[in-house]
């Protein structure tokens, strides 16, 4: 069983973070090829990650892991960036923030 205290602040540093990360994808969307843009998401997910982990929220955690794959692919230029691809991260964002609430 997971703290309180700490999924309080879990939940309340992730509604943070997925905002965030909500303004960045965005940002990335009209900017599909910024290294320096994508390098902010990946770490953002990978933080994500991480806190998912720690507490023990193992599907949240595959899919950030998955998001984050992407993201790295994006970034070495094994993949494109599309509308499909960002309305995706978008609609999983709002789950997110809809499971958080």
């Amino acid at each position: 069983m997971v703290n309180k205290k700490y999924q309080e602040f879990y939940l309340e540093t992730s509604k943070e973070q997925l905002d965030k990360l909500s303004d960045l994808i965005m940002l990335w969307e009209n900017n599909p090829r910024k290294k320096t843009l994508m390098e902010k998401i990946l770490m953002l997910i990978h933080s994500l990650k991480g806190s998912s982990a720690t507490m023990g929220y193992k599907k949240t955690n595959i899919l950030f892991h998955t998001m984050e794959d992407l993201v790295d692919s994006v970034y070495r230029e094994d993949l494109r960036i599309t509308k499909g691809i960002v309305d995706v991260f978008f609609n999983i964002l709002k789950a997110l923030k809809n499971n958080l609430n």
